[in-house]
């Protein structure tokens, strides 16, 4: 398999290659950020990333993701209420 169709089957997979792959480490510290936010596993503070010492584009990412999350988690946190309040046996009470 080609190293292009390998990335696509994969594209979160396996650390930089020698030689093949220079990122920056900030790029490298927010991209292992985002891979654990999205497995669920941690939730980063994306805040570390949005101070003014960073490119704009890591710090406009990062905002993005942890924007992201927070809606996440807040979906997840109402979607939980819900399921409570339906398993008690009443009809939720912004849906009555």
């Amino acid at each position: 398999m080609s190293r292009v169709r390998s990335w696509q089957a994969n594209p979160m997979s396996g650390k930089p290659r020698a030689n093949t792959d220079r990122r920056d480490p900030e790029l490298e510290r927010l991209i292992e950020a985002i891979v654990q936010a999205a497995s669920g596993t941690s939730h980063k503070d994306f805040e570390g990333f949005t101070p003014s010492g960073h490119p704009e584009p890591i710090r406009r990412i990062a905002e993005g993701f942890g924007m992201m999350v927070d809606n996440m988690q807040a979906r997840e946190y109402h979607l939980e209420h819900l399921d409570k309040e339906l398993k008690a046996g009443g009809m939720p009470e912004d849906h009555a």
